[in-house]
């Protein structure tokens, strides 16, 4: 038997339980040499094994792992054990005590431990007085990495952050588990002796019983579970000095804590550029060499930081704070910046913002237009606080503070300032685990797990959602959100929210830890961060979006739905799928054209064979009420004689250079070598709406454009020829040198996390072009292009997307539309976004919801997923379960790669097909209502979609929901995500919802049903108190906007239900600065069996031409009812097989306000109403009979 003795708690590590060796008397003809031989092999065998096994259990990376051996044998193995080729060397170094043992098993380790008893006193009291005085080392020098006490200890042990748990021996609280089976809730509480007689039995609220699942000394508890928290158990006595002192002056409980967990002053996690021990020094990082796996080993001095050196100055917005770098700790990596400004500015009463930059050095800022602040600050919602640490060289740490609740938004007392010319890290503890936001990497959950200890990378790359996990993808939004917790719960919800956004276009990454806290670094620039004090979430996004601007408001027709695949073989191609799917009954709105339009994949041509017609055939469709959007990519080929664009690009001076100003960049991309604009440029901005309107005017009509491979991409920079080379032409790649741009200090995860694609390490540069290289104007005082491409390359699709939008509008006169793959801060008020290359897979299409939630929240709301997948070949049961959410994408298109079979609606069997039609035909009735919420976010900078808990803040189960999502605050939509699943779990906060399809009202229960999911069905729920608006459905909108109106009216436990409608013509540019739309608002109110239409705004001529046709209800009774409006009378019906109830035939004119009055009607009444109503007529009874 091999045991481990560790603080009295022994461990069965490997038991044998039979020897085996033949018996010493023989059998037949065997002769007693041979029985001899054969034993004596068997017993060399046996004693060979547990050998082996010791040095397995005990032998770690060439090092015994335990502090020493004492060796338990039986009388006769003792010669054998002191043979070196039996006994490892390693472990007879370890070797402290050998004993002579009788027994085998159980009975003889425990002989053995009788034996040794002297020997192991001794030991336990030696390792107690080592691990007390380590732990009284971190009191002396109130480090903080410590805790004592029993609450502070376990929650300090639930973190993860203990590394020694030291515990007395004769410890006495016990540990219990109680079940509430009225509440059907678990709780933890620990008592001691004394205590446990004033445990209650029951509930004093409910006077249910107590139920204990579990009882047992704490003691225990910690031997049980302390191994999982990867945590060392120490037990201690009384008996020396230390002990007693520990016992009385500490109440013989405590931790000491892992100093990488405690100070969060991380510089780099363990995955990191795989960090080792030696390049940690070079970096003047300490190390953890027993770091536990996925926790931090390289840290920072904790005394690294920045001191305040003057006292503070007020400034015309705010206050200024001058700091100078504790230069007493080395720094980090080269060029350390020691003067520091810190800034902060009131920038209105709901945001404040604060920047770190270099006092001495000018630094680069983004470049992008912002929401200047407000003149007056009449109201500040937020305090800035900040302190001095004596312990730690009077190092400077500040916090933001919500003035409402005391709630603190932004944290530094972590630690880890570092500011370098290539390196700037900041550290905030969050206020809880309840993370959001940061983008565009892929990831599984809505909500980050900040217990992962993960890095993830932000920084522009051609990297598709379908290439693994953990990766950097095509847009920047180092924008966060936090819902907040109430203090001294068990992370349940407030209800508050705030927001960050680091404005910085650097790459960068930034981690978590479950402090919580939040560890951001960057390459560049300076930190400037805005906090937006919300509190409510969907006021964040408000603010949010005020800053960086508001979404567009898109055209009416771009919210129909959409088609397009990569590889059309050519224009009959295409045509029969548009075809197929309209005589399907597919509705179709908007017909794409990718780079097999193009003459060999240069932009501006069409390919001369494969699509001839295309100009007319658009022409066509257009007259059919289906708009064209083409593809047009920034790479220009390098033909400097017969392609006109780059002839005149050169001329005009429009493309990125080197640093002599004279060459130009050359890459590859899909035509073969190419130049890049510079769209930084205002004379790039005139070239290219030149050659828009030229290739609009001359080759084909359009309705708008789809930018794509402007992160910027180009294949296969720094290596030897491009992926797609075939053997002719140019095998031109892009070298770029090595220099502290190309290959800065620091590669942050967006890129080091691509380490092992090649047979190098990556490079920043790699997919796209240097860092090194200079954009924008000339800069006076360097005389050099303003601009690193270093700093700005996360901004190209930005730079190219406003003069694309402004190109499209002043060719068209109309709003026309966008769709860029690269985004950054801002985008959303130039276009929409399309969330890239996903992957046919079921965990493509639940990630499509995190990007597109995630994506509202970066003021981008008109976005989502190529439907199906467009990598891949999905199955029909995924296509058909994927165009039922798609339907309720914000962007709804069905979209697939090359090489692939088609997957449109119409290719599937008309089973199939008619599925999807249903599922479309309801966003279609929905438009009014989608059109309203897009005005809205335009207005007023809310979300089109939203998770739950943006309606219930204060749900703590609804903070991990996202496979549910709420269009607006009125309809949900709970998908099935899972492959052969016909029934869905869906969690029904407080609230009554109804059922969509059949009207029947489900409680608010705040708890999970199954609602059935047949293949045809895809679960929508109606809140109460909802008045959406609806259409008529046609197989475009061209003609659905000329069809009759609806309103469904859902009516909520009180009776009431309100709603509203935006509408204009759909295209023009200013309707709304203009004024020339229209807007109602509706209300219902059972108490006075009124719904009444009040038109607030009536400036779109043609709305008077439209007709509200019918109410839809859910929610009342139409026993013996009628509807008066207008002096004429109606009849509900009730919707066959449903509690729907309907009135229709209407005929009332949109433009003009209407009271309807119910007559007759069994109206709902709310419970509590009802309750009142019998309580009273018990009383009149009661009056009566006295």
């Amino acid at each position: 038997m091999i045991q481990h003795i560790a603080s009295d708690f022994v461990t069965v590590i490997s038991m044998f339980y039979n020897i085996d060796l033949p018996r010493k008397r023989r059998y037949g003809g065997a002769s007693a040499l041979r029985q001899a031989r054969l034993r004596n092999e068997k017993r060399y065998n046996y004693i060979q094994k547990v050998s082996e096994v010791a040095v397995q259990c005990f032998i770690t990376d060439g090092k015994a792992n335990v502090t020493s051996i004492i060796l338990a044998i039986e009388g006769t193995f003792t010669s054998e054990f002191q043979q070196p080729d039996i006994f490892d060397p390693r472990l007879q170094e370890k070797l402290l005590q050998r004993v002579i043992i009788s027994y085998g098993g159980e009975n003889g380790f425990n002989q053995a431990i009788d034996l040794a008893s002297e020997t192991l006193s001794n030991i336990k009291l030696i390792q107690e007085k080592k691990v007390i005085s380590r732990y009284f080392d971190e009191v002396s020098k109130n480090s903080n990495n410590y805790c004592f006490g029993v609450d502070e200890t376990l929650k300090a042990l639930e973190m993860g952050a203990v590394e020694t748990l030291i515990v007395w021996e004769n410890f006495d609280v016990k540990h219990y588990f109680l079940h509430d089976s009225q509440r059907s809730k678990m709780y933890t509480i620990h008592l001691c002796v004394d205590q446990e007689e004033k445990l209650d039995s029951q509930d004093k609220d409910t006077d249910a019983k107590w139920e204990h699942v579990e009882k047992m000394p704490l003691l225990e508890w910690f031997a049980k579970n302390c191994k999982k928290f990867g945590t060392t158990l120490e037990i201690v006595t009384d008996k020396t000095q230390e002990g007693s002192q520990f016992v009385h002056g500490f109440d013989g409980i405590g931790g000491i804590l892992r100093p990488t967990i405690n100070f969060q002053n991380s510089n780099i996690d363990k995955d990191a550029e795989l960090i080792d021990h030696k390049t940690c020094l070079t970096r003047n990082c300490l190390f953890d060499d027993n770091a536990l796996p996925n926790v931090i080993q390289g840290y920072l001095h904790p005394n690294y930081g920045y001191i305040l050196q003057s006292d503070i100055q007020q400034t015309e917005k705010g206050i200024r704070l001058r700091l100078r770098r504790n230069q007493a700790i080395d720094s980090m990596f080269p060029a350390p910046i020691n003067n520091v400004i810190l800034d902060v500015q009131y920038y209105t009463d709901d945001i404040l913002r604060f920047k770190l930059y270099d006092e001495d050095n000018q630094r680069y800022e983004v470049p992008i237009p912002l929401t200047p602040p407000s003149d007056q600050i009449l109201s500040p919602q937020y305090e800035f606080l900040y302190s001095s640490n004596s312990s730690r060289d009077n190092l400077l740490s500040f916090a933001i503070q919500r003035r409402s609740d005391r709630a603190i938004l932004f944290d530094t007392s972590p630690g880890g300032l570092v500011l370098n010319n290539q390196f700037l890290q900041i550290i905030t503890q969050l206020q809880s685990s309840h993370v959001y936001g940061f983008g565009e990497n892929n990831h599984d959950t809505l909500k980050h797990n900040v217990s992962e200890h993960k890095s993830w990378g932000i920084f522009a790359r051609d990297q598709g959602t379908n290439w693994d996990r953990n990766a950097n993808h095509y847009g920047s939004h180092p924008f966060y959100l936090v819902m907040e917790q109430l203090s001294n719960s068990n992370q349940t919800p407030s209800g508050n929210m705030h927001g960050v956004l680091l404005l910085n276009s650097n790459a960068m990454d930034y981690s978590f830890s479950s402090l919580p806290s939040l560890t951001i670094r960057t390459i560049g620039g300076i930190l400037d961060f805005f906090i937006f004090l919300g509190p409510k979430p969907e006021q964040v996004i408000q603010q949010y979006t005020w800053l960086i601007g508001r979404s567009i408001l898109p055209p009416y027709w771009s919210l129909g739905f959409q088609l397009a695949r990569w590889d059309y073989s050519n224009l009959t191609h295409m045509q029969m799928v548009v075809k197929r799917n309209r005589d399907a009954g597919i509705p179709l709105d908007v017909q794409y054209a990718d780079i097999d339009y193009m003459d060999a994949r240069k932009i501006f041509t069409i390919d001369p064979v494969h699509y001839r017609g295309l100009k007319e055939y658009f022409a066509q469709l257009n007259t059919e009420g289906i708009r064209t959007i083409v593809i047009l990519d920034p790479g220009m080929i390098d033909d400097q004689v017969y392609y006109q664009p780059t002839v005149q690009g050169i001329e005009e001076d429009v493309f990125i250079k080197w640093d002599d100003k004279q060459t130009l960049v050359k890459g590859s991309c899909w035509p073969g070598d190419v130049f890049f604009p510079d769209f930084f440029l205002n004379q790039t901005h005139v070239w290219w709406s030149r050659w828009i309107n030229d290739f609009r005017r001359i080759n084909v009509s359009f309705d708008g454009l789809w930018i794509d491979m402007n992160e910027p991409a180009l294949f296969d920079t720094n290596n030897d020829i491009p992926w797609n080379w075939m053997q002719t032409g140019s095998n031109h790649t892009l070298k770029c040198p090595y220099n502290e741009w190309d290959n800065p200090p620091y590669r942050t995860k967006a890129v080091y996390r691509y380490d092992g694609n090649w047979d190098r390490i990556a490079r920043i540069s790699d997919r796209t072009m240097c860092m090194s290289i200079r954009q924008g104007d000339i800069d006076p005082k360097t005389g050099q292009p303003k601009y690193r491409h270093y700093d700005v390359h996360s901004l190209y699709g930005w730079s190219q997307t406003k003069p694309t939008l402004d190109a499209m509008r002043l060719i068209t006169g109309k709003r026309s539309l966008v769709l860029p793959r690269s985004t950054f801060v801002g985008s959303g008020q130039w276009s929409g976004h399309w969330l890239g290359d996903n992957d046919a897979t079921w965990d493509e299409m639940k990630r499509s919801l995190i990007g597109m939630i995630e994506f509202n929240w970066f003021g981008i709301p008109f976005n989502g997923a190529d439907i199906c997948g467009f990598g891949g070949i999905p199955s029909e049961e995924m296509c058909i379960r994927w165009m039922q959410v798609g339907a309720f994408y914000p962007f709804s298109r069905n979209h697939n790669v090359r090489d692939t079979p088609d997957q449109d609606p119409a290719s599937w069997p008309t089973s199939a097909v008619a599925i999807m039609v249903s599922t479309l035909r309801i966003r279609y009735t929905l438009l009014p209502y989608y059109y309203t919420l897009f005005y809205k976010a335009h207005t007023q900078g809310s979300t089109v979609i939203r998770p739950l808990f943006h309606e219930y803040p204060t749900d703590k189960v609804t903070l991990d929901i996202f496979l549910q999502f709420l269009i607006g605050s009125y309809i949900m939509i709970a998908p099935v995500t899972d492959e052969n699943a016909r029934q869905v779990q869906v969690y029904i906060p407080s609230s009554p919802w109804y059922n969509y399809y059949t009207g029947v009202r489900i409680p608010a229960n705040k708890q999970s049903i199954s609602m059935e999911a047949p293949l045809d069905t895809i679960p929508i729920l109606l809140k109460g108190g909802a008045i959406v608006p609806t259409q008529g459905f046609a197989n475009n909108t061209k003609f659905s906007r000329e069809q009759s109106f609806g309103l469904t009216i859902v009516i909520d436990s009180n009776g009431n239900a309100d709603g509203d409608l935006f509408y204009d013509d759909g295209e023009s540019i200013d309707t709304i600065s203009s004024k020339t739309y229209f807007y109602a608002t509706f209300n219902w109110s059972s108490r006075d069996g009124q719904l009444t239409m009040n038109v607030v705004q009536n400036s779109y001529p043609h709305m008077s031409n439209l007709i509200l046709d019918s109410l839809t209800f859910y929610g009342l009774d139409p026993i013996s009812t009628t509807i008066h409006v207008k002096g004429k009378q109606f009849h509900p019906a009730v919707r066959p097989n449903t509690n729907i109830v309907e009135v229709t035939g209407l005929g009332l004119s949109m433009g003009e306000n209407h009271i309807f009055t119910s007559k007759g009607m069994a109206i709902f009444v709310p419970h509590y109403l009802l309750f009142m109503c019998f309580t009273l007529w018990a009383i009149r009874g009661l009056l009566i009979e006295h």
